[in-house]
């Protein structure tokens, strides 16, 4: 069960994530999509305040967004734009991360 629930909040951490690096949409939308991934989790599976590391990993994954945006809105050939955000992601990601962050990170770059 605890593992199920560790699993479950750590789902919400990066969807929260990904909300926030959302562009074109307002905060109050940002806001509602997150009351809606709170709406969704079972009850105490959300700590009461999040971890030391996992506001740590949620800064260095908004970092990376809007440096991996940056290199999408360059001018460069989609090989290159692949090759530079993947050392992008070893740049703010240890080994273990980095699978996680790929989870959400879209083909078009939101």
């Amino acid at each position: 069960k605890l593992f199920g629930e560790e699993q479950a909040y750590a789902r919400y951490t990066l969807e929260s994530i990904r909300v926030q690096s959302l562009v074109g949409i307002s905060q109050e939308e940002k806001d509602e999509l997150q009351a809606t991934l709170k709406q969704q989790l079972q009850p105490g599976v959300l700590p009461e305040k999040p971890s030391a590391s996992q506001l740590e990993w949620e800064r260095r994954y908004v970092q990376f967004q809007q440096e991996k945006q940056r290199i999408l809105d360059a001018g460069l050939t989609e090989e290159d734009k692949q090759q530079q955000i993947e050392r992008l992601l070893s740049t703010h990601f240890r080994a273990h991360e980095i699978n996680a962050a790929r989870i959400y990170i879209s083909p078009q770059g939101s």
